[in-house]
């Protein structure tokens, strides 16, 4: 059972209505998301959970379809969120990774591959034209796993590749080039 402590709350806000009632988004201090809500019994429950708030909520409305989301006042405070987990390779899916990608905005993607729904690397994609930018991301111990490199880099270049860029830029942390990615011959 998750435990969470006031001291690991970096804030609470109301993000829908499921069974008529609330639903909370809490956000932890590490920057992961947990919804709570009333399940039909009249039962608060976790109902949704994830790496990044877009996610989260995306979790609760593949769960739970009687959710309502708030509405909201600007649809760029809406990212769209896509499952890129069918690109991941068999094995990679059955350990419990998934693919995500975040649409912050017209130029700005979020790839996020999660472990169980715990963030395990992100990259923003960025797009201007046809060429896409990206810094090469930074993975925790899961970079380790037979295949996860390959496969998330294969889900970040199709988000690049959907977004209509035909060439991907990266970059190492400091700033510097590292290769560009010619995304007609991948």
């Amino acid at each position: 059972m998750l435990e969470i402590s006031p001291a690991d709350i970096a804030e609470i806000e109301e993000c829908g209505e499921l069974n008529g009632s609330p639903v909370k988004m809490i956000k932890t201090t590490g920057g992961y998301y947990i919804a709570i809500g009333k399940d039909a019994k009249g039962k608060m429950k976790p109902i949704g959970t994830g790496p990044h708030k877009a996610i989260c909520e995306f979790m609760i409305e593949k769960m739970n379809p009687g959710f309502r989301p708030l509405i909201v006042k600007n649809e760029g405070d809406n990212p769209e969120v896509t499952d890129l987990t069918k690109n991941l390779d068999e094995d990679i899916i059955a350990r419990g990774y998934n693919l995500y990608a975040v649409k912050e905005n017209e130029y700005n993607s979020k790839v996020v591959l999660s472990h169980h729904l715990a963030e395990v690397a992100s990259v923003d994609v960025l797009v201007y034209g046809d060429l896409a930018s990206m810094s090469a991301p930074v993975f925790n111990s899961d970079y380790r796993v037979s295949g996860l490199r390959k496969s998330f880099y294969e889900g970040v270049l199709s988000v690049a590749e959907k977004e209509g860029a035909n060439k991907v830029s990266v970059t190492k942390e400091d700033g510097s080039h590292m290769c560009m990615i010619n995304l007609d011959n991948k």
